[in-house]
């Protein structure tokens, strides 16, 4: 642009307007040559020479015509300063303008062919706003600078703030990745801001307290930065073990999130979305905490958006498994790869950045070169534009007001391997002092506190801590000048909490470069300690974990004093994070805390590293390192400990063998320990005289106490008495699959010490086995009820809760049915799987919806609404790692899928779901004797569906005594009434005398055991023993007892809610009947049948019927 011509613009602008007409009346006494003088000069001066010409006046008006003029020079001198000071100021204001244009345009830029993931992504938006169905979670891969923040915070963020959807971000840090949770934590911190903004924020907070409760501590004690959320009560005073510890602790704070995002996104309607940032660097916990959060179908309104480096990603990363395991689990992911900018997206966005936009072909020749040096790396682009303005190969023109360059030069500038090569020369070019505030930066993780940085600085005596800030009056000044000048750089960004944030991770990677590589971890221990040192204990508490990882870094320089001082600290770190339910975290401390403390003395620091490997061995057992639990348990126990704390070793290796399935190991753990803390040792094998002696001891210890009575005992306090019951406890379930002869004696051992020395949670297994055992093996149906009554009473009282689950599931599964109809205990079934969750006891709660499932079945739910709650069964045991409660499943969901679908053998258990033999084969290789009982049970009760008598009985025979391990559930029922209608049809079918008479007696036993129950109250068996006197009166040729019995059968079952056995019981009556050639009463019953298999929503029974009998589909 012309400067001279915009001063002469300027001046000519405040000059007064040109007279019209005629000059000599617009100017009186000047003539023509003064007029045309005056009007070129513009204010130069030459009005003294104009005067020469005027006429001779008088003197007067000489006089007065000098005023004038004197007036109208005065003028023109200010109008000429004026211009002066206006074109000063307007040159002033187009250098300042000048300075800002040759500030590349780095800030902003459009997203350079990205326009279909764009698209894609606003289109998931708009999905969740208007309430449709999305992707669980939306995974955006690509290498680092490739643009998956940029193009998430343009096709989600952007647009969510303008449909009023709630977007809340958090970021993992690689130099934080002993922090669990953190990128959860911002992520929730920002979500809470969001919802604090909102006209029923109070509401919100109403409901989560409502939804939550206590649980509420537990997210508190965990995620940090959503205090808000939550009422004052809900504030723990000091961190207290929330979870139950280990496995409970990791379930129940994931259970309590995903509850919490359950009523956020329900009351926030437009929508939740939730970004994860970086990944790769994820902790466990929080990868466990995504796929909970992904898999959990009951969170309206909610998509999941994570982004990661795939090049730092392999196929056996943490990551790829964690989400493999979801979408194996049913999760709906999609995957968005970015890869590098092609050769015209680099041009284009190389020509926004210049500002030449509209001159794209004029960057053609420098967009090459960029391209070539950066392989189109929208980051790396940047940068490297960047790189060439500082270094002046990149320049704006002021006079032409365009940019230029020199292809030459810029072709030979600096070829970097990588960008952060790049702003690491950037970075070298400031200061010593701004340099030592960006290394400490970079060691605090890539957002930081200004704070920490400048207690770092002003107490360390280090010279690598303190350079560059010797003798500076004002420290934090300097600092916040420092930081300033990096965030005019675009290298910060600064935070309203004063905190910073590194603008790009490869930012501050080159930050870290600084630090010489061989003084790395000596400046970054040298750091820690400072902190450590310097710190007051509200900042230690919360900066915990980054200070003790430093400190780590340079733990090989320690004398053995600080060695000592720093193992402490990682202990208190390990256990912070185990109460955080983070155990891989915990771990990692725990660990660096034994290699910190190798070579201490047993006698001298015993309770410190008793400490030390019970918590690290409970920790190693909840992430799966069995070997290393059974290590830890197995060199504390060579050293002379407590026998608390003996137990509390051996119980973590108790649960580590029973996780593995490794039964006999455990129980014979605990049987001995039990024996050395001075209890009668339990028989592995009983016999008959030892179990019932031991039943009238247990009677005898009872007495005649009612239930009240039995709910009031003290609570208990003695650690031996603790000891073994928590050891019974813990064997329960073990002898329960791997030795059920011997359960029996585990509750009679509970109950007799509960009635001498008290109760506690523990107690209520042994009362639960105890009702068990007097419904099953002494047929008290009554007093088995009245225990179970105890254990209700027990579970009101303060600190059970944690039993409430597995109680639930005994008493809904093995007690209550015995005399109370089936489909009431489906309600408390349910309730028993949540209270599971809630406290974290997967294990109770995977058993509670298993058996809810099978109880289902049994009791003929309408089987396309059957289907689909056993398959979310199936998916939900499968999130909760219970493999056993799986199997134990599957056969009843592969049993209604075939009734609802067509095929040649329906009654084959075998299908997309599970094959039968392959089921067997799985019990058989795991000594899983449950899972081979629940897959016969229903092959069988499809083989008796489909009229398969002689399949049904081969099955039978194999099956041997199933009652001896279903002890109790419904199954042992539902089982004999099979075995006694397949022992009556082979009665019936065989040829040979011998063959039918023990066909017989095994049916005349099993009615008469029906009979028995019945007799007790027993509503659910009524049915079926009418159906089972019918058969045997059809076997006996006593006809008209085996009608009026068919009869009974039907309306009992149509009564009681049986559909299938209604439908079989008009299905035999019609086979009956047609054998005896009565046909009026065989199409009655055939027909009857075949309207309830109907009913039932049983297709393929409905068509195997038609097919036998083509009346049941011709028109009336």
């Amino acid at each position: 642009m012309n400067m001279v011509r915009q001063t002469s613009r300027a001046a000519s602008n405040i000059m007064p307007p040109a007279p019209k007409g005629d000059a000599a009346a617009a100017t009186p006494g000047m003539d023509a040559s003064a007029r045309s003088s005056e009007s070129r000069g513009s204010g130069s001066g030459s009005g003294r020479s104009s005067l020469v010409s005027f006429d001779a006046p008088s003197r007067a008006s000489m006089i007065e015509s000098l005023t004038s003029v004197s007036e109208r020079t005065n003028r023109l001198s200010s109008a000429v300063i004026d211009a002066a000071n206006t074109s000063k100021t307007r040159l002033s204001r187009l250098r300042t303008e000048g300075q800002s244009l040759a500030r590349l345009r780095l800030d902003a830029l459009r997203l350079h062919g990205r326009e279909d993931d764009l698209n894609f992504l606003k289109d998931e938006l708009f999905a969740l706003k208007k309430g449709r169905t999305v992707n669980d979670a939306i995974l955006v891969a690509g290498v680092s600078g490739v643009g998956k923040s940029a193009l998430v915070a343009r096709g989600l963020k952007t647009p969510a703030e303008k449909m009023g959807v709630a977007y809340a971000s958090g970021k993992f840090d690689l130099n934080k990745n002993a922090l669990p949770f953190s990128a959860f934590a911002g992520a929730l911190s920002e979500l809470t801001k969001h919802i604090m903004t909102q006209k029923n924020a109070e509401k919100i907070k109403s409901d989560i307290e409502e939804e939550l409760g206590d649980d509420a501590l537990i997210i508190r004690g965990s995620i940090q930065g959503c205090d808000e959320l939550f009422s004052a009560e809900s504030q723990p005073d000091q961190q207290e073990d929330l979870g139950g510890g280990g496995k409970e602790a990791v379930n129940r704070l994931q259970y309590a999130i995903r509850r919490l995002m359950k009523v956020i996104c329900t009351n926030l309607k437009a929508g939740v979305v939730l970004f994860i940032d970086d990944l790769q660097w994820a902790d466990a916990s929080s990868l466990d905490l995504l796929q909970s959060l992904m898999q959990d179908k009951e969170i309206p309104s909610f998509l999941i958006v994570g982004a990661y480096r795939d090049d730092e990603v392999s196929e056996s990363h943490p990551l790829t498994l964690s989400i493999r395991e979801a979408e194996r689990l049913g999760s709906n992911v999609a995957r968005v790869k970015l890869g590098n900018l092609e050769g015209p997206s680099v041009q284009s966005l190389v020509a926004e950045a210049l500002g030449m936009e509209d001159e794209e072909e004029e960057v053609e020749s420098i967009a090459k070169t960029v391209f070539k040096k950066t392989s189109g790396n929208p980051f790396f682009v940047l940068a490297f534009l960047r790189s060439l303005y500082d270094d002046q190969l990149l320049e704006y023109n002021f006079a032409i007001e365009r940019w230029r360059w020199d292809d030459t030069r810029v072709s030979h500038a600096l070829m970097t391997e990588n960008v952060v090569s790049i702003v690491l020369n950037k970075l070298n070019k400031f200061d010593a002092g701004a340099k030592t505030v960006v290394k400490i930066a970079s060691c605090l993780g890539a957002s930081f506190s200004i704070e920490l940085v400048s207690i770092a600085i002003k107490k360390s005596t280090l010279e690598d801590i303190k350079g560059g800030f010797e003798g500076v009056a004002d420290v934090d000044d300097a600092i916040q000048d420092c930081i300033g000048e990096f965030e005019q750089e675009g290298l910060l960004e600064r935070d309203l909490d004063g905190t910073c944030s590194f603008a790009h991770d490869q930012i501050q990677s080159a930050a870290n470069g600084l630090i010489p590589e061989e003084t790395s971890d000596l400046f970054r221990g040298q750091l820690g300690k400072t902190l450590m040192d310097h710190l007051d204990s509200a900042l230690l508490e919360e900066y915990l974990f980054d200070i003790v990882s430093l400190c780590n870094c340079s733990s090989d320089s320690l004398s053995n004093l600080e060695r000592h001082g720093l193992g402490l600290m990682n202990i208190r770190a390990g256990m912070k994070a185990s109460n955080w339910a983070a155990f891989d975290t915990a771990c990692v401390y725990f660990q660096a805390a034994r290699e910190l403390l190798e070579g201490m003395s047993w006698e001298n620091d015993k309770d410190l590293l008793i400490k030390l490997y019970i918590a690290e061995a409970n920790a190693r057992f909840v992430v799966g390192d069995l070997g290393v639990v059974e290590s830890l348990v197995n060199e504390l126990l060579q050293h002379d400990v407590s026998m608390w704390d003996k137990f509390k070793a051996t119980e973590v290796l108790i649960l580590a063998c029973a996780s593995a399935n490794r039964f006999d190991e455990a129980i014979a753990l605990g049987l001995n320990l039990r024996k050395e803390v001075g209890f009668k040792a339990i028989p592995t094998k009983p016999t008959l005289f030892t179990v019932l002696k031991e039943y009238f001891k247990t009677n005898r210890a009872i007495g005649g106490r009612s239930a009240e009575e039995l709910a009031s005992l003290p609570t208990l306090t003695d650690e031996r008495s603790t000891i073994g019951q928590r050891l019974v406890e813990l064997l329960i379930p073990c002898v329960y699959q791997a030795n059920p002869a011997m359960f029996p004696l585990l509750p009679f051992a509970q109950l007799q010490e509960a009635t001498k020395s008290g109760v506690y949670s523990s107690s209520c297994a042994g009362f639960t086995g105890f009702a068990i055992l007097l419904i099953v093996a002494f047929g008290d149906i009554k007093r088995g009820q009245e225990i179970g009554k105890t254990v209700e009473l027990l579970l009101n009282r303060p600190g059970m809760k944690g039993a409430s689950s597995r109680a639930r599931y005994g008493l809904e599964g093995m007690v209550y049915h015995w005399t109370a109809p089936l489909h009431s205990t489906l309600t408390p079934l349910l309730n028993g799987y949540l209270t599971g969750l809630e406290t974290g006891d997967t294990e109770s709660a995977g058993w509670n919806i298993c058996v809810r499932c099978c109880f289902s079945w049994f009791a003929a739910r309408p089987l396309k609404n059957l289907k689909d709650e056993i398959a979310t069964a199936v998916n939900v045991v499968d999130q909760l790692n219970a493999i056993g409660n799986k199997y134990c499943t599957m056969p009843f969901l592969q049993a209604a899928t075939n009734l609802l679908e067509s095929s040649e053998t329906p009654w084959l258990l075998s299908g997309d779901v599970m094959d039968f033999a392959d089921t067997l084969q799985f019990a058989k290789k795991n000594s899983n004797e449950m899972v081979r009982s629940y897959a016969t049970i229903a092959q069988l009760d499809l083989f008796v569906i489909f009229q398969q008598w002689e399949a049904a009985k081969k099955l039978l025979v194999d099956a041997g005594d199933l009652g001896q391990i279903i002890i109790g559930l419904y199954h042992v029922v539902r089982f004999t009434f099979l075995e006694g209608l397949i022992s009556l049809k082979a009665a019936q079918l065989s040829s040979k005398r011998r063959e039918r008479r023990r066909w017989t007696a095994r049916a005349k036993k099993i009615m008469k055991m029906m009979k028995v129950w019945m007799g007790k109250g027993n509503v659910n068996v009524v049915h079926t023993s009418h159906l089972l006197k019918a058969e045997y009166a059809v076997l006996k040729g006593r006809n008209k007892q085996a009608e009026e019995s068919f009869k009974q059968a039907a309306k009992v079952a149509r009564r009681n809610g049986f559909r299938q056995d209604r439908a079989l019981s008009h299905e035999l009556a019609g086979i009956y009947y047609t054998e005896r050639g009565d046909a009026y009463w065989a199409r009655h019953n055939l027909q009857q049948a075949h309207e309830v298999y109907l009913e039932w929503e049983a297709k393929s029974k409905a068509e195997h019927l038609a097919n036998s009998y083509p009346f049941l589909v011709e028109k009336k």
